[in-house]
């Protein structure tokens, strides 16, 4: 039973209870002995019920203690027992944090007569098995109900010790997910409030050349130039409509150079199509679009890296420094990434501005139809 669940009782508990205890005073031995209830109301109950035999004499002592004398007694160490008429809790698994515990006895007790509840665990309990008080309650003497609790209560101390701290360390790395985000945020409404990629189109496309070059020239050493050009010249034909034969024999450099102008140009035909703001802002809607396409993925690596600087830093200031310097250079890498696709996605503007063309044309009726027609 845990929160906003009710633990189901029978009507007849508390008759079951006392006549139980009132077996088990008979069978006591003829000596005197008291019992400790939880309350004066379960005294009262207890004593009542006991009443009714003439084998005891009975009396209530204190707030809540009845004196049991048998009628024929001899003279022995005087015993004290337990009872209550609560609920008892049996085989709950123990939780790590004390507070949903307490939950649990509360509502136990609020559900038992009286309230004179316990909770029996088990010790190889997670919290438990792997505390270092686990040998200690395994050796606690059965009797000693005492030592036990106090050994449970400590663990779970410890446990919600442990849980603050973990909590205060995921808040320093969740800071800087968070710093992060507002980042980008702010980058995405800034690219949308204003012509942001009118004017670092040229640095967007040379970017996007030096990158795509690059990455097919790392295979050079392995196939040679001419196998990286094919696979150059197929790529950018396929992806972008770029023929590119004619820079054959160009080096990295060069070639990475002429293929920013070439897109340049081929840029500056597309916005041409359009009107003079259309263009520009098709260009960062498809900006904007991939960027928040990629962005959960970054989300998702900055947790791996997180995680990477946790287990590898010596400190724990010095794994936040490192994750840190990681996730700025993950979000550079991520702003690469967003350029790398949006650019073809920017030259692929040229065949949809030529549907739109196509289908904006007006149809022109021939006299010889219009004579049909009329």
């Amino acid at each position: 039973a845990g929160r906003g669940t009710d633990i189901l009782l029978k009507p007849d508990l508390n008759q079951r209870i006392l006549r139980a205890a009132k077996s088990m005073v008979s069978n006591q031995p003829r000596s005197n002995f008291s019992i400790d209830c939880a309350t004066s109301a379960e005294a009262s109950l207890l004593a009542h019920e006991l009443d009714t035999s003439d084998k005891f004499e009975i009396s209530l002592t204190g707030v809540a203690t009845v004196e049991v004398k048998p009628m024929c007694s001899y003279l022995a160490p005087e015993n004290k027992k337990s009872f209550g008429l609560g609920l008892c809790v049996i085989g709950v698994s123990l939780n790590g944090s004390s507070r949903i515990d307490r939950q649990l006895k509360g509502r136990a007790g609020r559900q038992g007569a009286f309230g004179a509840s316990k909770l029996i665990v088990s010790s190889q309990d997670d919290p438990i098995a792997f505390s270092r008080q686990a040998n200690s309650i395994r050796s606690a003497n059965a009797t000693n109900t005492r030592r036990v609790p106090i050994l449970v209560q400590s663990i779970q101390s410890e446990s919600d010790a442990d849980e603050r701290w973990r909590s205060a360390l995921s808040r320093d790395y969740s800071s800087v997910v968070e710093t992060q985000t507002l980042s980008f945020y702010h980058w995405r409404r800034e690219l949308l409030a204003s012509n942001v990629w009118r004017q670092s189109r040229s640095d967007s496309v040379v970017s996007w050349a030096i990158e795509f070059i690059s990455s097919e020239f790392d295979s050079i050493s392995e196939t040679g130039y001419e196998t990286v050009f094919d696979q150059i010249q197929s790529q950018l034909w396929i992806n972008i409509g770029i023929d590119c034969e004619w820079m054959y024999g160009l080096g990295k450099t060069e070639l990475s150079a002429q293929l920013a102008a070439t897109v340049l140009d081929a840029v500056d035909d597309i916005s041409r199509q359009f009107e003079y703001e259309e263009f520009d802002q098709l260009a960062r809607n498809a900006q904007v679009e991939t960027a928040d396409k990629l962005w959960p993925q970054h989300l998702n690596h900055l947790q791996d890296v997180a995680l990477s600087c946790a287990i590898a830093g010596p400190t724990h200031r010095a794994a936040v420094g490192e994750f840190i310097e990681q996730a700025h250079s993950s979000f550079q890498a991520f702003l690469d990434d967003v350029n790398r696709e949006v650019v073809p996605s920017i030259l692929a503007l040229d065949t949809a501005g030529e549907r739109r063309n196509q289908t904006e044309q007006p149809i022109v009726i021939g006299n010889e139809i219009l004579s049909v027609l009329a």
